[in-house]
């Protein structure tokens, strides 16, 4: 996990939007993306909406314990 946040705070850091930086021709390179939705970008943009369905299924699992 801490790998993970780091990687992430470089990618931000050192990575500019709409930019590809090659490491290996062909098979390895880093594009900052982002995705404002859930899994797969599945209702991108719509971040209360996602939200508000992962609080409820939060609630119906403490419930259903």
């Amino acid at each position: 996990m801490l790998a993970d946040q780091l990687s992430k705070s470089w990618a931000r850091g050192q990575l500019q939007s709409g930019h590809e930086v090659t490491v290996i021709p062909g098979w390895l390179w880093y594009r900052l993306a982002a995705n404002s939705g859930a899994t797969l970008g599945l209702f991108s943009g719509q971040g209360a909406i996602v939200g508000a369905l992962s609080l409820l299924t939060v609630v119906a699992l403490v419930f259903a314990v």
